[in-house]
Formats: C-alpha cells, sequence, structure tokens
C-alpha cells in the first residue's frame, strides 16, 4: 500500500471514528439516548458500536464500544434512572464495570465476529450475525456482569438468584426489540456507510488518475 493511500486511510478512519463516537456521545446525553423501562433502560446505541467494528476491526469496535460503556456510566448519575442509583449505592466501582467493560467487550467481539465469518462465509450473513451480535452480547455481557457484581445485593435476590431467570426478568421483550432494531438498522447503516466511503475512494482514485 502506497504512503498516500495509507495516510488517506488513516484520516478515513478517524474521520469516520469520530463522527460516531460523537453520535454515541450527543444521543448519550439528550432524551433520544435511552428508553426507560420497568427495570433497565435499553439503549441502541450497539448500532454504532458495531458500524465501526465491522468497517475497522475488533480495536475499533472496543474503542467505540469503551465510550459506551463511559457514557452509559454517567447516565448511572441520572437523577431520574433510579435503578443506577441502586448499584451505585452497592458499589461505584461494580457499576463502572458493568457498564463499561461489558460494552468494549461488546464492541470487541463484533469486530472479531465479522472477521472470522467473513473469511468464510458471505459478506451479507457476516454483517448480519455481526449486527445482532452487537444488540445480543450488550445483553449478555451487562447482564452477566452484573449478576457477577451484584447477585448477593437485595435488588438482585428480588428477582431471583438464578441467573438464567434473572436475565430473562431484568431485560424480558426489551431485549428482543434491542437485538431486532441493532440488527436491521445496523445492517442498513453500515452499508450505507461502507458504500459511500467506497464511492468517495473511487472518486479520489480517479482525479488521481486525471
Amino acid at each position: 500500500m502506497k504512503k498516500d493511500e495509507l495516510e488517506y486511510n488513516k484520516r478515513e478512519m478517524l474521520v469516520v471514528m469520530t463522527i460516531l463516537a460523537l453520535m454515541i456521545v450527543i444521543l448519550a446525553f439528550s432524551p433520544l439516548g435511552y428508553i426507560k423501562s420497568s427495570n433497565l433502560s435499553i439503549t441502541f446505541f450497539s448500532v454504532f458500536v458495531t458500524i465501526g467494528a465491522l468497517q475497522y476491526g475488533p480495536s475499533a469496535g472496543a474503542v467505540l464500544g469503551l465510550i459506551f460503556g463511559v457514557t452509559s456510566y454517567i447516565h448511572c448519575f441520572d437523577p431520574n434512572y433510579a435503578i443506577g442509583h441502586v448499584f451505585l449505592s452497592y458499589s461505584t466501582l461494580g457499576t463502572a464495570t458493568v457498564c463499561i467493560v461489558s460494552r468494549l467487550l461488546m464492541g470487541l467481539c463484533c469486530g472479531a465476529i465479522y472477521r472470522l465469518f467473513s473469511a468464510n462465509c458471505s459478506r451479507l450473513f457476516s454483517k448480519t450475525l455481526a449486527c445482532f451480535s452487537g444488540g445480543f452480547l450488550n445483553t449478555i455481557f451487562f447482564s452477566a456482569m452484573l449478576y457477577v457484581f451484584f447477585r448477593n445485593s437485595e435488588y438482585i435476590q428480588s428477582f431471583s438468584s438464578n441467573p438464567l431467570v434473572l436475565i430473562n426478568k431484568l431485560v424480558g421483550h426489551n431485549a428482543l426489540i434491542e437485538w431486532a432494531v441493532c440488527t436491521v438498522v445496523g445492517l442498513l447503516l453500515s452499508e450505507a456507510v461502507n458504500r459511500l466511503l467506497n464511492k468517495i475512494s473511487a472518486k479520489k482514485s480517479s482525479s488521481e488518475t486525471i
């Protein structure tokens, strides 16, 4: 790869990653960022994490997942988010770990899943699976870590001491909605971003040839 092309790819990645990160941060601190449910709030930020992971790999997904996790942790201090205050009262460090590490792992795994399957499967199948993994792994990692850190708390015990029953009661139908939205919207947006970047790259190559 030529030096100029490498520099262009780095700039492109920086611009796209910055836009995705800004989308997460801006929405996180707006009324549209989190949808409050009876037990936990649900969000579709994993869509932006997945787009970065598909486009630039596991490390990009991990960075965006980290940003998502930090905004999620800050969200726990929202006076209107009662459940966040409950977990903070038990353990500030535990809450930070649950919010941040689970999202970082989600982004990392999304990128790894896409790379693994795209090498042997169709591009559409690989992207669909990775986009589904964004919402699915966000739920699984978050719920599993919540159980690990807060399983002895009165709040968690009020649901169930069985982790599988707990996950079902905590997320319920909200998880299905999140998984479906993340799969469809993530697939559409990632494809749109990919086509746009390809078109810009093609125009750049054409102008350099001329």
